[in-house]
């Protein structure tokens, strides 16, 4: 009897997972009840994306594939391919391996029309025979928020619509910065510079996932948008000014990933938008963010609330003006 298996080293990584640039290592244990001969032993570490979903033809849905390949090693651990036959005696016998993983490499992901997956397949050759296989997976998880130093810059938009020649509004959104985790409390202030005779009811806030599959040409797309979560805040009354602050919790959402994979994509935006009394408006403010795992090790501090400041006042003494006399004794002859 013949067994094979593969474990990877508990020292480098936490349930097998790992990051980009990071050195694999592990071990595969062969276990012989008695004397066999084979040509080889071999693993290979591979990564790869796919996507599968259909596209209305003429006649019939027609079906769309995406295939991504971002690794691909092979390591003999005894043996060559194709090589002569040789005996192993019974007992185990354990074979060390390492692998160097490339420094850009996507996310693990697993999505409803594709996914991004790793493993480490080990290849026992025998002769005459059908070979033995193994797989096992792993993981890569590239969600490190303090790794991409343009997160950490402060987030401010300006949209400005006017409504007639004597009414506009103006709208102002800041963040603390652009990249978050999930359960993560997002500080949000909003300033208001409302010119118009409608009054702002409140504040909407969307949070949406936007996922787009693609095929391997890049000529097919299948996108889904999905809102995933919706709060309110203050609005503002008409011909007036307000800063209002609130408070937005990250759902338990899938990582961004944005790099690294052509025919997967996951992004989140927050959509910022003002209900207004009586106005079909449709002002949204769309905030772009990266949402990862590790979070950044300077907590994100509230943007300071503004008002518009009013024009400054002329300063006068407290003392009577001079009276006609004594400017007649003060003017000379």
């Amino acid at each position: 009897m013949t067994t094979i298996s593969i474990t990877l080293d508990p020292e480098e990584s936490s349930e097998y997972v790992f990051r980009p640039g990071q050195i694999l290592k592990g071990t595969v244990v062969l276990s012989l009840s008695n004397a066999r001969k084979f040509r080889g032993l071999s693993i290979r570490v591979f990564g790869q994306s796919r996507t599968e979903f259909l596209i209305q033809g003429r006649r019939r849905p027609i079906l769309q594939e995406g295939v991504e390949v971002y690794l691909n090693t092979n390591i003999y651990l005894f043996g060559r391919q194709d090589g002569p036959a040789f005996e192993l005696k019974s007992g185990t016998h354990k074979y060390k391996f390492s692998c160097q993983l490339p420094e850009q490499l996507p996310n693990s992901t697993n999505l409803k029309h594709g996914n991004i997956e790793y493993f480490v397949e080990a290849v026992l050759e025998v002769p005459f025979m059908f070979d033995k296989e193994i797989k096992t997976p792993f993981f890569v998880d590239c969600d490190d928020l303090n790794h991409c130093e343009s997160l950490k810059e402060p987030i401010r938009r300006v949209e400005l619509r006017n409504f007639s020649q004597y009414e506009s509004l103006c709208t102002t959104v800041m963040l603390p910065c652009s990249g978050f985790v999930a359960d993560q409390i997002v500080p949000i202030t909003i300033f208001y510079d409302n010119n118009s005779n409608s009054s702002i009811l409140r504040t909407r806030i969307t949070f949406v996932q936007s996922i787009e599959f693609r095929n391997t040409e890049r000529s097919e797309t299948n996108s889904m948008k999905n809102f995933v979560h919706e709060s309110y805040a203050e609005g503002v009354n008409a011909r007036n000014q307000k800063s209002v602050a609130t408070d937005f919790r990250i759902p338990d959402v899938v990582i961004s990933n944005t790099k690294y994979c052509g025919i997967i994509s996951v992004r989140y935006t927050l959509e910022i938008e003002p209900e207004l009394c009586g106005v079909n408006a449709n002002i949204k403010i769309d905030i772009p963010i990266i949402i990862g795992k590790i979070p950044m090790k300077i907590v994100p501090q509230r943007p300071p609330s503004f008002h518009a400041s009013a024009p400054p006042q002329e300063q006068f003494d407290n003392e009577l003006p001079p009276s006609y006399e004594e400017l007649m004794r003060l003017k000379p002859y």
